[in-house]
């Protein structure tokens, strides 16, 4: 499953990134499973290792973000051209409705489909600018909830009619609002690209030694070079020995340490209470 997840690695755009990290999360509950079983030998859990270090989400993000940002600018300019029809941005009309948009979106001066390039560059960036840091392999929740916050408020009393005729966010509006989740999913898989990391080389430990350390950085240098940091705090992952067990969080979206409590919503966990946890029952 991890060589599913990476076939779709050099895919630009922001679907592809999205499957990737869906399919990289069932690929990690897998070897959760040989964990909780100890199924897997050192040498396998060192290539695991191996695999999973290379994994970096964050970075990863820039490259659809770029491509979903000029899908934004090409679609004014395809429906300036009349290559496309304003129908197919607003789902939901009914024929008649349909074809009065149609109409009217080919009516609309060629200025107003450049405001619209504008205005959604301009909304991207007031939305986007500072929610993530390659190069620090860091995300921002707090940066990523303002910027959201901005972005309803650039919104504010909108309608069909003043989003079209004297505000030119009608792409922006439709295209915009739904972007504000996709830093939470690239953090949630990169801390699950660690987590699973440390706990195959903890496992690795409790092989050669017998039972897991005390403190994360007993596992460098020996069995990690260097231990990863929370993508949300910058700090290290949080790690609780327990009698037979152990977990590891990170204090995931709302940034409060919760003492590694997941909350759920509904069945599953929810991404944005509580810890991203990893742990698993002993034997």
């Amino acid at each position: 499953t991890l060589y599913m997840s990476d076939s779709l690695k050099s895919e630009p755009f922001l679907i592809s990134y999205l499957v990737r990290v869906a399919t990289f999360q069932l690929a990690a509950h897998t070897v959760w499973e040989g964990l909780a079983e100890h199924r897997w030998s050192d040498a396998q859990l060192k290539e695991l290792q191996g695999l999973l270090a290379r994994y970096d989400f964050i970075a990863d993000l820039q490259r659809p973000l770029d491509a979903e940002r000029a899908a934004g600018l090409l679609a004014p300019e395809l429906m300036a051209e009349r290559k496309i029809q304003l129908s197919d941005f607003t789902g939901g009309f009914q024929s008649s409705g349909a074809a009065a948009a149609n109409a009217f979106g080919q009516i609309m001066p060629r200025g107003w489909y450049e405001l619209e390039k504008v205005n959604y560059c301009r909304l991207f960036n007031l939305q986007m600018d500072g929610a993530f840091d390659a190069s620090a392999k860091r995300v921002f929740p707090a940066r990523i909830a303002s910027g959201a916050k901005a972005l309803d408020q650039a919104f504010a009393g909108r309608n069909p009619i003043t989003t079209i005729l004297t505000r030119h966010q009608l792409f922006s509006v439709i295209m915009l609002p739904s972007l504000g989740n996709v830093p939470k999913k690239g953090a949630l898989g990169q801390v699950t690209a660690d987590e699973a990391m440390l706990a195959c080389a903890l496992e690795r430990h409790r092989l050669a030694h017998g039972q897991f350390p005390e403190r994360l950085d007993a596992l460098v240098p020996e069995l990690i070079p260097a231990l990863p940091h929370d993508v949300i705090t910058g700090e290290a992952y949080k790690y609780q020995r327990t009698a037979n067990s152990f977990l590891i969080y990170s204090v995931g979206w709302n940034e409060i340490d919760d003492g590694g409590k997941v909350v759920l919503k509904g069945s599953t966990m929810d991404p944005a209470q509580g810890d991203w946890v990893w742990q698993y029952p002993m034997k």
